[in-house]
């Protein structure tokens, strides 16, 4: 059997899952079992306190799926979500500040007072290089 360029689930004997393997160009399958990988589409989920993880694969007839789970953040994925929150909103105001009113010298002003906040703030938990 050739395989064309694509991924694809290689098969035991018993029709189980050896390994996934993508290929660049055309080649022959070792011993004729292999499936078209297809990717589906990820579970709808709360981006806010919920991930999707990929969790195996289901060998089917003609093809092979990922199998997909929902799992909740941990706390340090909240942690860190509602920092990155934090952050955009301070690059976010001080974008709002460079196009606002007054002088060019009182909106430079504002810009630097928000991004000092916010290096400290990086600062503070260790994440500035």
């Amino acid at each position: 059997m050739i395989l064309q360029p694509g991924t694809y689930g290689l098969l035991n004997a018993d029709l189980t899952l050896r390994e996934i393997r993508t290929f660049g160009e055309p080649v022959r399958a070792e011993d004729g079992r292999a499936l078209p990988v297809v990717i589906t589409a990820q579970p709808a989920f709360n981006a806010a306190t919920q991930k999707v993880v990929q969790n195996g694969w289901t060998v089917n007839v003609t093809d092979i799926t990922p199998i997909w789970q929902i799992v909740a953040l941990t706390q340090a994925e909240l942690d860190e979500n509602t920092e990155r929150s934090q952050i955009a909103t301070i690059l976010a105001t001080a974008q709002a500040m460079l196009d606002g009113t007054g002088t060019t010298a009182q909106r430079q002003t504002r810009v630097e007072q928000a991004l000092g906040r916010l290096l400290k703030r990086l600062a503070k938990n260790g994440t500035l290089p």
